[in-house]
Parts: structure tokens; sequence; C-alpha cells
């Protein structure tokens, strides 16, 4: 049976070959959907980790636990919380540490020196601690490090070099130690022998700083422990321990998060018992924050995958039924000659499982290759010089791999069990039937497919209502699956149902040239007639392939773009400034200008007096082209007749130089332009703009007058010249809770509210020159002495956006989604021609030998392209767009309502079709010469021969 089966392979080594890369292409690549998917989160959670330690100053890894003591015998308690959180975070949580220690820490004494040096003896208040670990840590400065052992009744001890000259210590000298809480009973003597510094700043061990040793005399741990800890007498005056690990927050994999989180909740629910006990571990709120993340990741790659994962399910399915029907005449005769359906059945299956098995030991390597590019996608087919994803090879994506085989072998053998028992008889009898339609057709599958598609189009949208309403996030509202797979769906619906329509549409382009058309024309027209729909899976093939292309390159531009637009339309121009503002008195409250602030904490409290800082600086700055004053508040009030609205956003422009500084989006405020309603307010000084939802819930209309505050200012009177739905920085769909409602707006003319009211600081938004560097800006900005507090740069955050993990996520798997759909139409356009030539060679043969020259026959084939190849792009490249159009914004569905301002808008540009042609053209062209090539080598005169057909 081998050798049968081997010789099969031989004698048809290209087609083999090609089910072979067909294999391992599809194994490779659904194998590397979780590969991919893993390497992004494990990217995602460390650069989460990395960017809480930049923004904090704080290690994410540390893991601190504090437990106060007091009273007597309290050692066993000790024992038993050291054994418990040692065993906890080396065992249960098993995440490597870089350092850790054990602190102890007696309090409430004093000490006095033994020989008097001040007239009145000056108590000194410390702290007694002792740190394990702390040798090899710390610089001795001067004298040394304290020893183990007790001399002459005397402790040694160290000192920090503040703590040296705070308390007005001498190296050498002897203290009395005392109790300030009634242990007089229990004095002892200590001898301060050095002082220590740090030695390292970055060493996770001084995760606190050297702050908290600034009162503190520091003992060896060996003789603290002995002495302290073990001796009975001494234990009453032990007030806490701590421990401290530095975890290793690199090495957390994203396999370990749940074992961590169900031990840190194991930890607090043991020690609940004592409210006093602290436990305090930063990674734990970025992991329950990354899970939030992940899910929103999670979920737009299985938008993306899941139609990449369909497509390769047609491919398999389209080359199998292409392999049987080549051999369906061998199987017929096998049959006849007595043959069991068994061993047909059994032939194929070895061939498939040698194939299979190929094709899982080189899979996973070409899935982790396929990784390592894809990590580094900046865009759409755009790569950049990156860090690899943190991928390796697992066991279980083997199971993956091992899965794609064997779906990859049933894809072959449903096939061959369909032909089973057809003898040669039927088989022929079968050939020269033309009437009965496919099983798609005659089901009208293609309009279910496209029912389906309407059905997620109306829930998608549905859903989106309901978000905008309610406010929560994405991953709270549950999601039909079915919004996974309409977009393929509505992609191969569509498909079918024109090549319902194909027949009809190349019987028409006959008739019409029926009488002028040449032989070889002739002859293709008459091919395609009989092919009894045979090149169905190679038109729809290429019709899905070419549209997920498109699909993948306008999702991908689509979603950077939005990206960009959105930080752009929160951040309100190219930059924005909060500069210094002095005041003549200073309260005892003011305004929040913490550096971290966003747009909701711009409080104002105008009982202040503000010095306006000088303007002119801004406007000199070489690379800045224009400067604009904007004043925003969030505590603003609006007074309508019968009611008062509380938290109302309010901006104050000069409407001509807003307009030129900010970014907005042209589209947003359709039918108009958002220069006419600043034009609006350029024309009246007391002309108000509010928000559509402030306007349609409370029914104010143009010409109501209104009047505005905020803090202790007066009330501003102004009338509405418009109504707008979005504004540079103004989010309407943020659900303030159920007490302050909705997120109101209202936008003044600057000039106004200062001729008003009292001054109040205002940011300064700058329009940079075309081609400006950001980092001379800055540079202007120091060299001016500008006082800044917080300076916002969008092309910063843009650059920041595109290293986020999430988008690199989806960046990756659209480029991948392209390169698989390009990849095995290419293979899947060699298999059919290659088959269908096979299977045509007589017919070849016949037709030189009635005369037709060579170029006619190649003529006839070019000519069979064109009408199904070409035409299959066409109607692809069609689809591609519709689809797109459609269904892009199904990518909203990982994000909640407030994220998505301004709205989704699908993007195509003419350069990322370019990108899908030119690929797409290679690869017709590479194959196209292969195709040349094969036909070459036919040697069509030794097809006459009787015997076959």
């Amino acid at each position: 049976m081998l050798r049968f089966i081997f010789r099969k392979m031989a004698s048809n080594k290209w087609m083999v070959l090609c089910l072979l890369i067909g294999f391992m292409l599809a194994v490779g690549m659904i194998s590397s959907i979780p590969m991919y998917t893993d390497g992004v989160l494990q990217r995602m959670l460390t650069k989460d980790l990395e960017n809480y330690q930049v923004d904090t100053k704080g290690y994410p890894g540390t893991y601190h636990v504090k437990i106060p003591y007091g009273g007597e015998n309290w050692r066993s308690k000790y024992l038993e919380h050291d054994e418990r959180i040692n065993a906890h975070v080396k065992e249960e949580m098993g995440i490597p540490y870089l350092s850790s220690y054990n602190k102890f820490t007696v309090d409430y004494i004093y000490a006095l020196p033994e020989v008097e040096r001040e007239a009145k003896p000056k108590k000194r208040f410390f702290k007694l601690e002792s740190v394990s670990n702390m040798e090899s840590h710390v610089d001795i400065i001067h004298g040394k490090y304290p020893s183990n052992e007790v001399k002459n009744g005397v402790y040694e001890v160290m000192v920090s070099q503040e703590a040296f000259k705070a308390m007005d210590l001498l190296l050498d000298e002897v203290y009395t130690i005392k109790s300030i809480v009634g242990k007089e009973d229990v004095p002892f003597r200590i001898k301060v022998v050095g002082v220590f510094n740090i030695k390292d700043m970055g060493d996770g061990y001084w995760f606190q700083g050297i702050l908290p040793y600034k009162e503190s005399f520091i003992m060896d741990y060996a003789i603290f422990y002995k002495d302290f800890v073990e001796n009975a007498d001494m234990q009453v005056m032990l007030k806490e321990s701590q421990w401290y690990f530095a975890l290793d927050y690199h090495a957390i994999s994203i396999e370990d998060l749940s074992k961590i989180l169900n031990a840190y909740k194991s930890e607090k629910e043991w020690f609940a018992s004592n409210r006093a006990i602290s436990i305090k571990f930063p990674a734990i709120s970025i992991i329950d924050e990354y899970y939030n993340r992940a899910k929103k990741l999670k979920v737009s790659l299985w938008i993306l995958d899941v139609p990449i994962i369909l497509m390769l399910t047609f491919y398999l399915s389209m080359i199998s039924k292409l392999v049987v029907d080549h051999d369906r005449n061998e199987i017929a005769v096998m049959q006849s000659r007595g043959a069991g359906s068994k061993h047909v059945f059994l032939a194929y299956f070895m061939e498939s499982a040698i194939l299979a098995s190929i094709a899982i030991i080189i899979g996973p390597p070409i899935g982790f290759g396929i990784c390592q590019i894809l990590g580094s996608a900046n865009g759409f087919l755009e790569f950049v010089d990156r860090v690899a994803l943190p991928v390796v090879i697992k066991p279980r994506y083997y199971l993956y791999a091992i899965g794609a085989g064997i779906f990859a072998m049933m894809a072959m053998l449903i096939p061959v069990v369909l032909s089973g028992g057809e003898g040669i008889v039927q088989h022929k009898r079968q050939i020269t039937r033309t009437d009965r339609k496919p099983i798609w057709q005659r089901y009208y599958i293609d309009i279910v497919l496209l029912a389906i598609s309407a059905y997620g189009i109306y829930t998608f949208r549905m859903r989106q209502k309901t978000l905008v309403l309610t406010g929560v996030q994405s991953v709270e509202l549950g999601i039909d699956p079915v919004l996974f797979v309409v977009s393929i769906f509505f992609i191969l619906g569509i498909g079918l149902f024109f090549i319902r329509l194909y027949p009809y549409i190349i019987r028409l382009i006959f008739w019409l040239g029926k009488k002028r058309w040449s032989s070889a024309i002739y002859a293709s027209f008459v091919q395609i007639g009989r092919s009894r729909g045979q090149n169905q899976f190679l038109m729809i093939f290429l019709m899905l392939a070419l549209s997920v292309g498109l699909f993948s390159a306008n999702a991908a531009r689509t979603v950077n773009a939005n990206m960009e637009e959105r930080i752009r339309y929160e951040i309100g121009a190219d930059i924005t400034i909060k500069g210094d503002w002095q005041t003549m008195d200073v309260p005892s409250s003011g305004m929040n200008m913490d550096e971290n602030a966003s747009v909701s904490d711009i409080d104002s409290k105008p009982a202040l007096k503000y010095i306006e800082p000088p303007f002119e600086p801004y406007t000199k700055l070489s690379d800045v082209e224009l400067v604009t004053k904007v004043f925003r508040t969030t505590n603003g009030t609006v007074q309508l007749s019968d009611k008062w609205l509380q938290n109302v956003y309010i901006m104050g422009i000069v409407p001509h130089e807003f307009g030129k500084v900010s970014w907005f989006r042209g589209d947003l405020l359709k039918p108009y332009h958002w220069y006419q309603y600043l034009n609006l307010l350029s024309k009246a000084p007391k002309a108000f703009l509010i928000s559509s939802n402030m306007g349609e819930d409370y029914n104010i209309k143009q010409g109501d007058n209104i009047t505005i505050k905020w803090g202790d200012q007066d009330y501003l009177d102004g009338v509405v010249y418009g109504r707008v739905d979005y504004w540079p920085t103004y989010n309407p769909n943020i659900i303030k809770g159920e007490k302050q409602g909705k997120n109101y707006l209202v936008v003044a003319n600057l000039a106004y509210i200062q001729a008003k009211t009292s001054i109040e600081p205002y940011e300064v938004w700058l329009k940079k020159s075309e081609g400006a560097n950001s980092q001379k800006i800055y540079d202007e900005i120091k060299e001016n002495k500008i006082s800044v507090l917080k300076l916002t740069d969008a092309s910063q955050q843009i650059i920041m956006g595109k290293n986020d993990p999430m988008l690199q996520g989806m960046n990756g798997a659209l480029t991948l989604g392209f390169v698989i759909s390009m990849l095995i139409s290419a293979i899947g356009f060699l298999i059919y021609w290659i088959l269908s030539i096979q299977k045509r060679t007589l017919q070849f043969g016949v037709l030189r030998a009635m005369g037709m020259p060579k170029n006619s026959v190649l003529g006839m084939l070019i000519w069979e392209q064109i009408m199904t190849s070409g035409i299959s792009v066409i109607v692809g490249i069609v689809i591609g767009g519709m689809a797109s159009e459609l269904f892009v914004p199904f990518l909203q569905l990982a994000h909640g309502a407030a994220e998505q301002v301004p709205p989704f808008k699908v993007l195509a540009l003419r350069k990322d079709y370019i990108k899908v042609y030119l690929v797409m053209g290679i690869m017709l062209t590479l194959s196209f010469l292969t195709l040349a090539w094969f036909i070459s080598h036919i040697k069509i005169h030794q097809a006459l021969k009787l015997g076959e057909d």
C-alpha cells in the first residue's frame, strides 16, 4: 500500500507539492494565531507594567506586607506569618524576585548619651530597626558595618547620613535606650559605629528610598533576631515586622496571571481578620486592568482572525475537491476492478496523513516566523525596527497544529467519501449530467448568508446605540458571536450571488459578439459553458481572497487613522500648554494644575487674583505657525428658565484664531462646515454655541437666552446661535453618572468672558509649522524661560499610540490576514489551473491536430483567464470596498462609547489599494509564469492515444 501511495504521489509531484504547501500554510497560520495573540498580550502586559514604573516612579513588582505586633508571646504569630508569606510569594505566586528582605521595628523609644555632652541632655526619638540582606546593598561612608555580636553589653548600629545629621549623633558614641510607653524595665545600650548610604539607587531593594531611615538606628539582623525576636523579655518592644520582595515583573507570563490573582486573593482573605495588616502589590491593579484590555484585544483579533480561518477552510475545501475530482476517474476504475470503498479511503487517508504529519512538524516554526515579522508591524504592510514579540513555541501550540492537520485531512477525505461506491459507468454518466445545480444554489445559501449579514449589521447598530445611552464598556455588554463572522458571510454571500448570475453574464457577452469571435475565443466560451461550474471554486476563491485583502487594508488604515484622529480631537491642537499663573494672595485651595490633569480636572477658583504671564513669547516661537488662547472649565453652571444645569463644560475661544489652530474633522457637523459656526460667534460677542444633547434634552432652540457662570464669577447672559454635536476636546458620549447626567457644552467668545469676569488661567494652543520639530519648540520654550506646568504634544501622543501593543496587534493581524489571502489565492490559482490543464491535455492535442496554432491555444487559455480570473478580480475589488464600508466599523466592538469620539470613519487610501494591487499582481504574475512553464513542458503530441477518452 505504501509503495502504491508513494508511486502515486511521485507521479503527481507538482500537485502533491501544492497540497503540501497548502497543508503547511494552513497549519502554520492557524498555529500562529494563538502564538501571535499570546505574544501581543504578553507585550501589552509588560508594557503596561513598564509604563506604571515610568509614570509613578514606583516599582510595580513591589510586594510589601506590614504586620503590627504588640504584647508578649507574639513570636509564634510571627513565625506563622513568615512561613505563610514566603510560601505565598515563592510557591503560590511563583514569580522570581530580584531582591527581598524581612524588617523588624522597635518604636516609641528614645536615646540618651551615656556620657553627657550637653547641659540639658536631649532625648533623641528614633526607631530601632533591623533589615535582612542589608550589608550587600549599602556603602559605609564613615566607620564600619555593625557587628553581629554584643560587645560589653553594647549593641552596634549604623545610621543613614540624614539621620546622623538630623539627630546630632557622634560616631562611636554610646547611648542608653529607654521606652516612652512605660517599659523602663528593659533598657539597653547601643553604639553608632557607621554611617551608610545607598549603594545603587536603581536597586529594587530600596523601593522606599532612604527617607524611611532618617530616624532609624539599624542593627545587624542576626543579633537582632536572636535578642529581640527569640528573647521573650525583649519581644515586648517589637512593634511591627515587614516583608518585602522586588518581584521581577518582566518574568510575569500571561499564563501565570490567574495563578497570581488567586494567590493574592487567598493572601488577602488569610489576613482579612486583622485590618491593621497592610499588603501592597501595585501590579495587581495593572493585571486587573490588563484583563479588560486583553478582552478588547481578543475581541478585535477574533473579528479579524475568524474571516481568515473561514477563508482557510474554504481554501482547503476547494483544493481537496479539485484533487478528488482530478482522481475521480482513477477511483472509479479501482472500484470497478473490485477495490472496496475502504481500500480507496485508506489510500487517501494515508496520503493525507503523510502530508499532515509534515505540516504539523513544520507548521509551528512557520507560525513563529510569521509572528516575528508581524510583531514589527506599524501599519498595513508597514514595518519598523522594533523589539521582537516575546514568543516561544509552546507545546499547546502543537495542539492547534494537530487540530489544523486533522481538519485538513478531513477536508481532503470528505470528497473521497462522497465519491465512494461510484463505479466507472456511474462516474462517466455523472460527468455528462449538466442539469444538476450545486447544493448552495438549490438551497439558496447565498441568500441565507446575506440575510445573516443584514442581521449582523442591524445588531451592531442597535448595540452602538445602547453603548451611547448607557455609557458602559463594550466588553461588559455581551457580544453576539454572529458579529465575528458576518463580514466573511457577506463577502461569501455576495460572491456566490454573483456566481449565480455569472452564466447569464457569459451568455450575454457571447451573444453580443458570437458572429465576430475567433475560433480560440469561441472555444473558450464553449469550455466555460461546459465546465459545469468547475471554475466557480476558483472564481469565488479569488473574489474572497481579494475582498479580504482589501478589507484588511481598509481596516488597518481606518484603525490607525481613527487612533490619530481621536488623539488630535481629544488634545484639540498640535500642542496645548498650561502656563504657570501666579497669584497675588495664595489661598488654601486653588486651581487644580496637577501635571497629570485631564480636561475633567480643569477647575477654576475665580476668588483668586491671577497675574497673567506674558503671551507674546509664545507667538515668537520659530517653528510655531499660529497661537491662540483657550479658556476651559468643567464646573460651569447653565441657568435655564426653570432649571440649573451643573458641571457643564464651558469653553472660551477667539473664533478666527481657534479655527486655524484647532484640529477638527470637517464632516462632523454636516451639512455645515464648522467654520460657519465660528462665523456665528464672530458676528455677535454674546453668541453662544451649545451641545446638541443639551438642546434636545431641555428644548433649547436658536435665539433662546441662557445664562452661564462658574465658581464665584458673575453671571454671563448670552444668546444661543447654534447647536453642535461635536467640538474640539468635547466628548458627548461621556456619562457622568446618575446624579450629574450627560456631558453638556457651551462655547463662548473669550473676549466677552474676559470683559465681564476677572481674568483666569487659560491654555495656549499652538499649531506647528509644516515640517516643524517638536524638540526644537521644547528647547525654545526652555531658552525663553516660559514657565509651563503641563505641555501636551499630539505628535508624541500619536507615537505612543502606535507603540501601544493593542494597536500593534490589530495592525499585525490585518497584515497577516492580507498576506494569508494573497498566498493561498496564488496557491489555489496554481492548483486549479494545473489540474485543469492536466485534464485537458487530450483536448489540446485534438485542437493542435485539427490545425489550431499553438498561439491560438495559448490565446484560448488567456481568454479563459480574463473571463474567470479577470472578472473575479474586478468583482473582488467591488465586494472588498462594500465590505469595508459596512463591516470595518465592527472593530468598534472592542471599545466603549466614550472611546468612539470622533465617530468611526472608514478610510480607504489610494496607496493602500496600490499595495494590494501590487502584491496581487506579483502573485498572479508568478502564478502565470509557473503555469506557462508547466504548459510549455506538456507533450501534447503524445496525448492522442487510444484507450483513455
